[in-house]
């Protein structure tokens, strides 16, 4: 029979029962021993978020496998490939006394006897110009002055074809949100004000190229708190605590999960549906941080004391959209030939807190997961 020894069996149950408590906080659902960063997200299919790998915070991959690099070791045989050649060289040296017995191409040297006289050719023609003209400074000027005048033809026409610049008059459209609570004023920090053309027009430039943003963890919270990006820019998540976060969304087609990774590593994600995007860690409910995406019109968060601006927006009919976590309003406005100044108020008399649910849906357990992980 064998003995049983308690402290031989003490491990292993404390790592089960941390797996088990772990699974039931929502905190992850994998054996931490064989922890691989980001492994543990989950999936959205209706989702139009494209997630990346993650990275260490400058840039170079982490996943499983990724050090590996299989490709360099395929290439490792190639050098061996010029051996052979090198081995296959001494045949056609084998060779080059049989080429050399006919040596056809000596008579074939006659031939640049012909470009000779091409060129004395040449030489005379130069020589009847030069003496033509008393000097070789007027004969040079005369050839510049031909081949400057050639190119000016082209020139010319190509400045007729393109001299309509189309200005159009541009104002701005500034003001100021207030937020109040049954009569009472409440800080309007983080507030975030889109402008919107009525007519569906776009307020950007074409010529604008997609963009990449930073968030930080640090100290269990994501900053900034509020973010403004347009649609088809990418977010990069970057941890600079000594514990591990989940980040995650899960607002609409712009959801996603970047699954669990620890210190000095990050992870990005492309958001290409306009809206407010709600971000949570799925370890930490107290942390959160919301990213407007805009798709045709433009977006600011407004200062501490509610104050925003927008510049150069043409004539025309517009809807302002002020959205704060507590509450959101919207107001039409004309800009007919002069700039526009608007006050919008946002009352929060209704709002109730409520805590959010995490990844899976579900609340957060009180019981934390007590180790360094997090």
């Amino acid at each position: 029979m064998t003995n049983l020894n308690l402290h031989t069996v003490k491990k292993p149950l404390l790592w089960a029962g941390s797996l088990i408590i772990a699974t039931a906080s929502g905190c992850a659902s994998y054996d931490f021993r064989q922890y691989i960063p980001g492994a543990d997200r989950i999936f959205h299919p209706e989702s139009e978020a494209e997630v990346g790998p993650v990275l260490t915070e400058s840039g170079s991959p982490v996943e499983a496998g990724a050090e590996l690099k299989p490709e360099q070791n395929q290439e490792q045989p190639e050098p061996n490939k010029p051996t052979q050649l090198s081995q296959a060289e001494p045949l056609p040296a084998a060779k080059q006394p049989e080429i050399t017995e006919p040596q056809v191409t000596e008579p074939q040297i006659t031939e640049p006897k012909v470009t000779k006289p091409a060129i004395t050719k040449q030489e005379t023609i130069q020589q009847e110009t030069i003496e033509q003209t008393p000097t070789n400074n007027k004969s040079s000027k005369t050839v510049k002055q031909l081949a400057n005048k050639q190119p000016e033809k082209p020139s010319s026409t190509v400045t007729k074809l393109a001299p309509k610049p189309v200005q159009t008059k541009t104002y701005s459209v500034s003001g100021k949100v207030n937020l109040i609570a049954n009569g009472k004023a409440i800080d309007p920090e983080g507030t975030v004000i889109t402008v919107e053309r009525n007519d569906g027009l776009s307020l950007h430039s074409s010529t604008a190229t997609s963009e990449t943003y930073l968030i930080d963890m640090e100290e269990k919270t994501y900053l900034p708190a509020q973010m403004v990006i347009r649609k088809g820019d990418t977010v990069s998540f970057i941890n600079k605590d000594e514990i591990r976060h989940n980040v995650f969304s899960s607002s609409g087609k712009n959801a996603f999960d970047l699954g669990t990774y620890g210190a000095g590593l990050q992870r990005a994600v492309t958001l290409n549906e306009q809206g407010i995007v709600k971000v949570y860690c799925n370890i930490h409910p107290k942390m959160a941080t919301f990213v407007a995406v805009d798709d045709k019109g433009r977006s600011e968060v407004a200062d501490s004391n509610g104050i925003f601006e927008f510049n150069q927006l043409p004539a025309g009919e517009y809807t302002l959209k002020a959205w704060n976590v507590r509450g959101e309003v919207s107001k039409s406005f004309i800009i007919s030939d002069n700039s526009q100044h608007l006050n919008i108020t946002i009352d929060t008399s209704s709002y109730v807190a409520e805590e959010h649910t995490n990844k899976f849906g579900k609340e957060y357990s009180k019981n934390s997961v007590n180790n360094e992980f997090y």
